[in-house]
């Protein structure tokens, strides 16, 4: 296996230990298998930010909060790292929220 190529075990690797291999919007725990497999690494600036590649600003984020506000543009013009974290979670959690009502009346009584 060639670890450049898997953030898992290559370039994500710093950042996950740097976050202690959680979430962190919704603290999943990659430290227990196999919620490290759900692990990924999410650029909290947007594409063309010359920051955008910088480590403080890569996160550590599961599957989920990674993609629930991928098309979601945030105001992270002159913001510190935990303060665009911040604004995130609280989409993401109108995100899962949305998705947990949904799972009680489509899913769970069946």
């Amino acid at each position: 296996m060639n670890n450049k190529n898997y953030s898992l075990t290559g370039y994500g690797y710093k950042i996950n230990l740097r976050d202690n291999f959680k979430c962190v919007y919704c603290d999943l725990d990659g430290k227990i298998w196999p919620n490290w497999l759900f692990l990924s690494c999410e650029h909290l600036l947007p594409k063309g930010n010359p920051d955008r590649d910088k480590e403080k600003y890569i996160v550590t984020a599961c599957r989920f909060c990674n993609g629930a506000c991928n098309r979601t543009e945030f105001d992270t013009k002159n913001k510190k790292p935990e303060e665009i974290i911040a604004l995130k979670k609280i989409a993401i959690e109108k995100v899962r929220v949305g998705y947990k009502d949904f799972f009680d009346r489509k899913v769970s009584n069946m």
